[in-house]
């Protein structure tokens, strides 16, 4: 007797081991898709927060720094912060006043805000950056008392590590 085809044992162990390799390629393909969509996030958190920094930068130069007041200790009056808040001078109009910008970040919702406040009126918050753990801004010194360099220091984090941080020159240039 010539047996032709298979038994019904043999059909059930392909059919098996067939499930088995699909099972995992498809288990491989979602690991691989999900890493993806993470570092797709982390890209695009990084960019944003590029983004940001160089919008503070720009309110930064905005104007002449020169014409821009400092205290009796020599601090910039024109620029505040304190914790999770920077407040930046960008302008003063003549007829309205001191323009400024207001960065805020909320630590209970992670968001980072810009709104832009006069004595007359505030523009409505825009959101910036989402996912942000922590804004932290630092002013320091270097140099000789007569020539001294200052810079902020700007340093955004996300809840997965990533940061993004840069360094503007706050220095006394009026020659004063």
């Amino acid at each position: 007797m010539i047996r032709r085809g298979l038994t019904l044992l043999e059909m059930l162990l392909a059919i098996s081991l067939l499930s088995g390799l699909v099972l995992v390629s498809v288990a491989w393909t979602s690991s691989v898709a999900r890493a993806g969509v993470v570092e797709q996030d982390r890209s695009n958190w990084t960019s944003a927060a590029h983004a940001v920094l160089q919008l503070i930068g720009e309110d930064m130069t905005c104007g002449d720094l020169a014409l821009r007041p400092l205290d009796e200790d020599g601090e910039p009056e024109w620029l505040e912060s304190s914790e999770g808040g920077l407040w930046i001078q960008v302008r003063q109009a003549p007829f309205t006043g001191a323009e400024r910008a207001v960065y805020m970040l909320d630590e209970q919702t992670g968001s980072l805000t810009r709104r832009i406040e006069s004595e007359e009126d505030r523009s409505p918050l825009r959101l910036l950056l989402g996912s942000t753990s922590e804004f932290e801004i630092t002013i320091s010194d270097s140099g000789a008392e007569s020539d001294r360099e200052r810079s902020l220091t700007v340093t955004l984090r996300s809840p997965s590590g990533e940061v993004a941080a840069s360094v503007f020159d706050i220095s006394d240039r009026s020659g004063s």
